[in-house]
């Protein structure tokens, strides 16, 4: 092996490392030819909450006598317990990082950590092409945990059937970003103040939030906004 092939490619692999570092878990860089990609999921999101959470709404306000604020709670609450459910996918890759780092021992060697680096290029698109079959199980496992929780009978969640599976399909494809994305209203709470950029009225407006209808999302952690979400104004 001649001196100067050694040179290309050790500058070979520099370059890809280098590349592989911007791009890593960089939000601000978009693969256009993702489907799931956050602007598309987003979308999804936002009809998501025009669509099925409508029929949904009207289901339990019509077939189980759900008083309107009692529906959005209901509501709320499934797309919460997907969100938390499916944070595990997102925590499982952090520690398949974490292991691997370990494993090969990458503390800054720039080989070590694009060996890393190609290692997690690999299982992301492995992940990806078995999207549909993650998302079954979230499904199968967000709905056994809601089951054990008061109201939440089977009529009830058999009525919202295509709400949780959207839900559900969403929340996996939030956490499966890199970085996450984010879902701002969790920790909103009566008397908050109203953040007009992030939400927009329900029913009603005012200086503080009464409670949130449907949560904003945001590109990662304190992050720019993606969808504005729905809150009750609190009147003055």
């Amino acid at each position: 092996m001649s001196p100067a092939f050694v040179l290309r490619l050790i500058s070979f692999r520099l370059s890809s490392y280098a590349a592989a570092r911007v791009t890593n878990e960089n939000p601000s860089i978009t693969d256009l030819s993702d489907q799931n990609r956050p602007t598309k999921i987003s979308e999804r999101y936002s009809e998501l909450y025009d669509n099925h959470w409508t029929d949904a709404f009207q289901n339990l306000q019509d077939k189980h006598h759900l008083s309107e604020t009692k529906a959005i709670e209901f509501l709320l609450d499934v797309l919460y317990v997907s969100f938390d459910e499916c944070k595990k996918a997102r925590s499982k890759r952090e520690k398949a990082i974490e292991a691997l780092n370990e494993y090969i021992g990458a503390d800054g060697d720039d080989a070590q950590d694009l060996t890393v680096l190609e290692v997690m290029k690999t299982l992301k698109g492995t992940r990806k092409r078995n999207i549909k079959r993650m998302q079954k199980i979230f499904k199968e496992t967000v709905e056994k945990k809601l089951k054990k929780r008061t109201n939440y009978t089977q009529e009830r969640l058999q009525d919202i059937k295509p709400y949780l599976n959207e839900c559900v399909e969403l929340c996996f494809l939030m956490n499966i970003q890199e970085p996450p994305l984010e879902l701002r209203g969790i920790m909103y709470t009566a008397s908050m103040p109203f953040d007009a950029s992030a939400f927009q009225p329900y029913t009603k407006s005012g200086k503080k939030i009464d409670y949130v209808v449907w949560p904003a999302m945001h590109l990662h952690r304190d992050g720019p906004l993606l969808c504005r979400g729905i809150a009750q104004g609190m009147p003055d």
